[in-house]
């Protein structure tokens, strides 16, 4: 996921969420699709994963900064991608549905997820390994239940 969302404010939840699908279908069940949603079952999964299935028919461009934050992670979660890249997906949500979307986002052992969050005890509860970084070198490489709140205290504040 890229920090620019890729959403059309024109467009509906459901056909925001079912982008994700366009690599995969032909141009004719694409514009199909537009007129008689396809898959809809399964736009409803996705978006009640990330606890939107409520907005449903709404105009993304009605959503709120971390209302289309969440539209995007679902239309990566439809996509089911074997490796993803996810620069702050929780950046704009509260804590608590941080929490969540994290967790949906790195359930699957069918997937490789590499996720970039400035919330080290976010990451320490969701993912296998942190690493951390500083002034562009690795500071650390661990499984995440071994990094210590000293490893992150040095991370964070050395040098100041």
């Amino acid at each position: 996921m890229s920090q620019d969302l890729g959403l059309a404010p024109a467009l509906s939840v459901v056909h925001s969420v079912n982008g994700g699908r366009l690599g995969r279908w032909s141009l004719a069940a694409a514009l199909l699709s537009l007129v008689r949603v396809r898959g809809r079952d399964e736009v409803l999964q996705a978006l009640d994963r990330v606890g939107l299935a409520d907005r449903i028919h709404d105009r993304t461009g009605d959503l709120s900064g971390g209302e289309q934050q969440r539209v995007a992670i679902a239309r990566t979660l439809l996509q089911a991608p074997r490796l993803m890249l996810a620069d702050e997906p929780t950046a704009s949500v509260d804590p608590e549905l941080a929490d969540r979307l994290m967790a949906e986002l790195c359930r699957s052992d069918d997937q490789t997820v590499v996720v970039s969050v400035h919330d080290p005890d976010l990451a320490r509860r969701h993912v296998d390994r942190v690493i951390g970084f500083r002034s562009g070198a690795v500071a650390f490489d661990a499984a995440a239940d071994s990094v210590t709140d000293s490893a992150l205290a040095e991370l964070y504040h050395r040098g100041e």
